[in-house]
């Protein structure tokens, strides 16, 4: 097949995608936006497709290749029996996948495989699919925050579409674009049950189930955080309208809530049980230091091969300080990280506005949606750059929270919102609507 054909099809597979994909969504004021956005995304996936093409998602690419050569050296009956069973006639097939001993790596060679035949093996356009995917993700969550939270939509359309972070590390074949693509689904979806469940289709539910399956095979401890975050948003919801008056009864099933989720989280994987967990920390720990540039990861005090959970509850802090807002001026070693810090400057500096607005026109009543988002936020803020110290890895993993900490300052900086209404209000949509 000539390249330019495939090329042609593909696009044509793509923005028939995208059109049955703004057909459903034409309703929602966000969609005046949907194909700029696209745009952008675009671009990105381009620039995370070339800076990523000697890293993971160049390497999940090549075991793709040797995965689709099973089935034109051996057979087709081969091939689908490595595909979904992982089971190898030789050897030669298996260790040639690369990712074969490697559930979460071997799942996005699977992946790729299946695009290279429709894609004829071309990582550029595989990159496409992927990101077609997050996007998909964002902008379902996207169009459920602007329809159902008026304080945080202007916020969520800015930092879902445009922000680079959240654009660039959910594009192009990475864990993270199926991550963050599939947590936006979930988000997306646990808003349009709770507040309009008439309005669920059979497309938003299996796009809901496909999500939590790829974050349970691919992130499961994201899927760890996000569905105690999904059930903390529905129990503040049901505690507001049946249980009023009766504060005891809110604390009580807060304390159920959170037991629970002990237990949920203690089942949910292997790696999570309580005798698994710390040692499990301390390996991915010591495994990302190992693959590092000295001068490039978080420095923490101790060891956590010697010192146990004392390692990490005294890093704790200093993980949170990274967490949120790192990595520093201090820590930037080259322009990619320089972008970084300057962006966490942004955050940091749109943070002290936020208090600088709650002390001047007082504190506001959060939704239910901002304290769930706020336990999403903490948790995973405290843990990863404990685990993950690498400035580049945590700048990836932190699409998993990063663009709703930005939506959550943003969108309580009340003297922000006149500005922001005043921009996007101007839109197609609005005109039409006048």
């Amino acid at each position: 097949m000539h390249e330019w054909v495939n090329y042609l099809i593909n696009i044509s597979i793509i923005l028939t995608l995208c059109f049955f994909f703004y057909k459903r969504n034409n309703k929602s004021e966000a969609i005046d936006y949907f194909w700029i956005g696209l745009a952008v995304k675009f671009i990105f996936t381009l620039m995370a497709s070339y800076y990523y093409l000697e890293a993971d998602a160049g390497r999940y690419f090549k075991a793709s290749i040797t995965m689709n050569e099973i089935y034109e050296l051996d057979s087709w009956e081969a091939y689908w029996r490595a595909i979904f069973y992982g089971e190898f006639k030789s050897d030669y097939w298996k260790m040639g996948s690369v990712y074969w001993n490697q559930p979460r790596a071997f799942l996005m060679t699977k992946i790729n495989s299946l695009l290279n035949l429709i894609t004829n093996k071309n990582y550029w356009i595989n990159s496409w699919y992927f990101s077609l995917y997050a996007y998909f993700g964002t902008f379902y969550c996207l169009k459920n925050i602007y329809r159902h939270y008026p304080r945080l939509k202007y916020a969520a359309l800015i930092v879902l579409l445009f922000l680079p972070s959240t654009v660039f590390n959910s594009a192009g074949i990475l864990k993270e674009s199926l991550a963050f693509g599939s947590l936006a689904f979930l988000i997306g979806y646990m808003i349009q049950v709770n507040l309009n469940v008439k309005t669920i289709t059979m497309w938003s539910t299996f796009a809901c189930l496909s999500g939590i399956f790829l974050l349970y095979k691919i992130k499961y401890y994201y899927l760890a955080v996000a569905l105690p975050t999904i059930f903390l948003y529905l129990y503040i919801n049901f505690a507001k309208q049946i249980v009023r008056g009766k504060r005891w009864m809110v604390y009580l099933g807060g304390a159920c809530f959170f037991v629970g989720i002990l237990f949920y989280a203690s089942q949910l994987h292997q790696n999570l049980a309580p005798e698994n967990l710390l040692s499990q920390m301390t390996d991915t720990y010591q495994k990302s230091l190992a693959e590092s540039n000295p001068d490039k990861v978080i420095s923490y005090s101790g060891n956590p091969t010697d010192d146990g959970a004392q390692f990490f509850l005294k890093n704790l802090p200093k993980s949170f300080a990274y967490g949120f807002f790192g990595p520093f001026a201090w820590d930037v070693k080259n322009i990619y990280m320089a972008y970084v810090a300057l962006e966490m400057m942004v955050l940091m500096a749109l943070f002290v506005l936020m208090f600088y607005d709650f002390r001047k026109s007082g504190a506001r009543t959060l939704t239910a949606l901002e304290l769930a988002l706020i336990f999403h936020i903490v948790v995973l803020a405290g843990i990863l750059p404990l685990v993950a110290p690498n400035f580049g890895t945590l700048y990836r993993y932190k699409v998993s929270y990063l663009p709703f900490l930005f939506i959550l300052v943003v969108g309580n900086i009340s003297f922000a919102q006149p500005w922001l209404r005043a921009k996007f209000e101007r839109s197609m949509f609005q005109k039409k609507k006048k």
